[in-house]
């Protein structure tokens, strides 16, 4: 558990078909931000475990939460991350996995064949040659910009964390 990660147990003995039955932890939504402070714990620490667990789920283990809302990630008062609510997960093969490493960093390099050739590996565009003309390359750009701005933005709300270990 080197993220200080923990995921609730399910007790099959008192679930049903309906009710799903897990172990309770206490925590605080991890939008929280004034009791973890209050806690003494660093929020930019707390934000770098959960992008470093995430980018292992990812990019390893090719399976995942697909509902990280702030309902459903908790921090407990030791700084221990708990992700709730298993309803919705995705996964990724080897392959999707491959090409969102390389898009990631294509777009952090800035280098706008490579996240051409990113996409063509992922499929999002054709690798015929119609994929070099200018509306391909405004395509890319302007996803380039999107990726870019998001990235931007976000950076900025965790106070510049750098996201360098999931590639």
């Amino acid at each position: 558990n080197e993220y200080q990660f923990e995921v609730p147990q399910i007790h099959p003995d008192f679930s049903t078909k309906r009710v799903l039955t897990t172990t309770f932890y206490d925590g605080v939504k991890i939008s929280d931000t004034e009791q973890i402070k209050v806690w003494g714990l660093d929020g930019r620490t707390i934000a770098n475990r959960l992008v470093q667990a995430y980018c292992k789920m990812i990019f390893e283990d090719g399976f995942y939460h697909a509902d990280p809302h702030p309902g459903n990630i908790l921090i407990q008062e030791d700084g221990t991350i708990v992700i709730l609510d298993f309803g919705a997960v995705a996964s990724l093969d080897a392959q999707m996995r491959q090409g969102f490493q390389q898009l990631i960093e294509a777009v952090a390099k800035n280098d706008i064949e490579a996240v051409v050739e990113a996409l063509q590996f992922l499929g999002f565009i054709g690798d015929n040659q119609e994929s070099g003309t200018n509306c391909s390359k405004a395509l890319v750009l302007g996803i380039l910009l999107i990726i870019r701005s998001l990235s931007f933005l976000y950076l900025i709300k965790t106070s510049a964390l750098h996201f360098s270990f999931c590639l």
